[in-house]
């Protein structure tokens, strides 16, 4: 009786034990799946900044970047999406007299 008692703790103390390092497993996936995504995200904003001062530098306006696709809205605001992913979308208003832009909004786009 002791004997059957002894090896159902013991079963029962693997069986956690294996529960564990599975929830251990899937903590360490979900972390690292994280961390891609912020990296990818930060990557995507990043290249949009840039081609916001892209932008605002070009008197012009003929932009052929391989970063962003770029769309005249009209009245000065431009739409920016990044080419990465994941998708950011930003609406720029570029001030013809100081040819600075600036941000009017952003979005992440989804497929």
């Amino acid at each position: 009786m002791i004997l059957t008692w002894v090896l159902s703790l013991i079963l029962l103390c693997s069986a956690l034990i294996k529960q564990l390092e599975s929830l251990t497993t899937q903590s360490l996936i979900e972390l690292k799946a994280l961390t891609d995504a912020h990296e990818q995200f930060f990557s995507a904003e990043k290249a949009i900044v840039e081609c916001e001062q892209y932008l605002a530098q070009r008197v012009n306006r003929n932009i052929s970047d391989s970063n962003c696709i770029y769309q005249d809205m009209g009245n000065h605001v431009w739409k920016i999406s990044s080419k990465q992913k994941p998708g950011v979308e930003v609406h720029v208003y570029v001030d013809p007299q100081t040819d600075s832009a600036q941000r009017l909004n952003w979005r992440q786009t989804f497929e």
